[in-house]
């Protein structure tokens, strides 16, 4: 199960957003991935872009299905949380929907 999300971000935040994917693809992903392995979240990606000259962050989550909720007593997971309150804007968030997903892997 794919599930993708679109939020707006509060422009003077972007740079922290930045410095927490930093954290998280660096010093921090073997917790991260410790973290996803507990929720049974087999990928989580977000990605930067602008639109109309806003900037928006778009959020991947990939799961087999019936994942589970971060356990806010991770401190990776209660700072994660955080950041995101503190760089998105409040009530931006929108899930796209499916239309397809075809993969060539055998």
């Amino acid at each position: 199960m794919r599930t993708l999300l679109l939020t707006e971000l509060n422009p003077e935040k972007i740079d922290r957003l930045r410095d927490w994917a930093r954290q998280l693809m660096g010093a921090r992903e073997a917790e991260a991935a410790a973290s996803l392995r507990a929720e049974k979240v087999q990928r989580e990606a977000a990605f930067l872009t602008y639109i109309e000259g806003r900037s928006y962050v778009i959020h991947l989550t990939e799961s087999l299905g019936g994942s589970l909720p971060a356990d806010l007593s991770m401190s990776v997971n209660a700072e994660h949380r955080q950041i995101n309150r503190e760089v998105m804007r409040e009530g931006t968030r929108k899930t796209a929907e499916p239309l397809y997903d075809i993969s060539a892997a055998d």
